[in-house]
């Protein structure tokens, strides 16, 4: 990665996210250990009043490096959480913008959007992970709306074929992947009031993109979209890597991006 302006490394320097912005097309990369991992990784949202797809770039904010530290309840343990971040903004009208948090914490990477526009309806999250190789996925099928469903009991599919589509509406969060012996975990965190969580739906041979809640689920009633009161925050949509299995049981980054309970 050559762009350090557009870029954020982990603290330890391993882990990597690089923006790229062509033809108003936000993208974005991912490396480990200078390994490529995703490559043309989509960003956008599109809401029932204004589409985010194109975007022209706007500021991009210098690196600003975090310490932070929590305890999980019930437990005396001092998690200490060091992480490198900057905002990426986009201009879409005069006054209006979709803005990107990028953070990068030793193992994992988090995006986050912004927007600061009128009230809408979200139709289409847009952020997609594609891949650069094959290799193998522990997913779980998300059950149709129903009674009772979905309920995340579906047994996960067991190292099928990264990118293979399924049966079901689409895949649940968390999901894992292993390729080129790196492994990944795609997970969500900080889902407060006013988000959903989100599933996952395959693309092509490599490529994973963020689904929204259907129509029949839960309160997501109406089929125009999520709302969307401004100023809105999107949960953090999370890429934890490791070298080994053994890292991703281990890591907190879920735990690490989240707001602390109240």
């Amino acid at each position: 990665m050559t762009d350090a302006s557009k870029g954020v490394r982990s603290p330890n320097h391993r882990l990597a996210f690089e923006l790229r912005s062509e033809s108003d097309v936000p993208t974005f990369d991912v490396e480990f250990d200078d390994v490529p991992v995703m490559r043309a990784c989509r960003l956008g949202l599109v809401l029932a009043e204004h589409d985010l797809s194109g975007l022209t770039l706007g500021t991009v904010s210098d690196v600003d490096a975090i310490q932070d530290g929590y305890r999980l309840v019930g437990s005396e343990t001092l998690i200490d959480v060091a992480a490198n971040q900057r905002d990426i903004e986009f201009v879409y009208a005069a006054g209006e913008g979709l803005t990107v948090s990028v953070r990068v914490i030793d193992d994992a990477i988090g995006l986050r959007y912004r927007w600061n526009g009128s009230d809408d309806r979200l139709a289409s999250d847009l952020t997609s992970f594609r891949f650069v190789s094959q290799g193998r996925a522990w997913t779980q099928p998300h059950d149709p709306p129903a009674l009772g469903a979905p309920a995340y009991e579906a047994p996960y599919a067991n190292g099928i074929p990264i990118g293979t589509p399924t049966d079901a509406p689409s895949w649940n969060l968390p999901a894992l992947f292993e390729t080129d012996g790196i492994w990944v975990m795609l997970a969500e965190s900080d889902v407060g009031p006013g988000n959903f969580a989100a599933h996952l739906q395959t693309e092509d041979d490599h490529t994973y993109r963020i689904e929204l809640p259907y129509p029949e689920e839960g309160l997501s009633t109406d089929p125009a979209g999520e709302p969307v009161s401004s100023p809105w925050t999107s949960p953090w949509r999370l890429i934890v890597v490791s070298e080994d299995l053994a890292g991703i049981h281990a890591s907190t980054a879920v735990t690490d991006f989240a707001e602390p309970s109240e």
